[in-house]
């Protein structure tokens, strides 16, 4: 069949790529596709330059590629009509037609793919943070537990020396276990594993309990504990010994990130038809971009490798899991560093049991 001018237009019209003919850098022709890309009616490319559609910092790279006959595939930052900026990978060789020589450029929206690989990027970064931050996290207890059984081996049974370290192996041991607990059930919730035992059940009772639990650590890390409970019974459907996890998970991660001297509050009520759990500090507060991935699992472990806060990042994750397999939500508010952090459970409320 002849080549006519026809039939490459259409083959044009048909591509799913952006393609435009330039001479001299100047585009002469494009088809529909490169006006969709970059937010211009068709009618208007033509007479455009082809720098028009090429982000500031790429321009001398292109400048460099437009006198070669044939340039291999590459990326470049696109500008729309907008002044919005779009990734793009681009094909260009040199060729002449009816008697004129110009250049075909073949453009590629590559921006979705762009997104996947910085995603991939800080997936692999935050893993290789959160292997680090593992290894301290289990090395300090071990090397705790070590140090106890060489006392253990030369001191007299019934020592104070013993005592002592039969405690720091006791303290280490739980540590340890409860670093474990929370690695299965991240796993276990990844896999869609992970089950609850559900009960009709008295949230004022849990969140209490949960407090007393904590009450001793408040005084000893030098921080006030503000309380609002309401007096009577608040009822859920719900697994108590996970409920409890969800709050000490909250209360642990406000005594965590709260200096001596500060404040944390505790409050219990009903709101509407949800039972509403706030647990509020006044410590170094979220940065406004974390606010979005604050739940994420591992998150905390992008942090400095001294390892001054601790944990594994994964006391959030959690909470937000666990309310979530209870037909709740949990939400996170900071007026940024410094200003201390709130965080709302909120759980859906059900009849006294007869």
């Amino acid at each position: 069949p002849p080549r006519s001018e026809e039939l490459h237009r259409t083959l044009a019209s048909c591509s799913f790529e952006a393609i435009a003919f330039s001479q001299a850098g100047r585009i002469v022709d494009a088809n529909e596709q490169w006006g969709n890309l970059f937010g211009y009616p068709v009618e208007q490319v033509a007479g455009m330059m082809v720098l028009d559609f090429v982000a500031p910092e790429d321009r001398p790279r292109v400048i460099e590629r437009l006198g070669q006959a044939v340039t291999k595939v590459e990326e470049y930052v696109g500008i729309r009509r907008d002044g919005t900026r779009v990734s793009v990978e681009v094909r260009a060789r040199r060729l002449e037609l009816q008697g004129r020589e110009l250049r075909v450029s073949v453009v590629r929206d590559i921006t979705d793919r762009k997104h996947v690989e910085v995603a991939l990027r800080e997936a692999a970064l935050r893993k290789d943070d959160f292997i680090a931050a593992l290894s301290h996290e289990l090395r300090n207890p071990l090397m705790a537990i070590r140090g106890a059984a060489w006392v253990l081996d030369r001191a007299v049974p019934d020592s104070d020396a013993a005592k002592r370290a039969r405690e720091v192996v006791g303290r280490r041991v739980t540590h340890l276990a409860r670093l474990i607990d929370d690695l299965l059930d991240v796993s276990r919730i990844a896999r869609h594993k992970f089950q609850i035992e559900t009960e009709r059940m008295n949230l004022v009772d849990v969140v209490s309990h949960a407090i007393e639990d904590h009450l001793v650590t408040f005084p000893t890390c030098g921080l006030e504990l503000d309380l609002d409970i309401q007096s009577g019974p608040l009822w859920v459907e719900g697994d108590p010994v996970r409920l409890a996890q969800v709050v000490g998970n909250l209360l642990d991660n406000a005594i965590k990130f709260t200096p001596p001297g500060g404040r944390v509050g505790v409050i219990l009520g009903r709101e509407g038809s949800t039972a509403l759990l706030s647990v509020r500090d006044s410590g170094s507060g979220i940065e406004p971009e974390m606010l979005g991935r604050i739940f994420e699992p591992f998150i905390q472990a992008a942090q400095p490798l001294d390892r001054r806060m601790g944990g594994l990042g994964l006391g959030l994750a959690l909470v937000k899991a666990l309310v979530a397999v209870h037909g709740g939500t949990v939400s996170a508010d900071s007026e940024g560093r410094g200003k201390g952090a709130k965080f709302d459970v909120r759980l859906p409320t059900v009849e006294a049991p007869a």
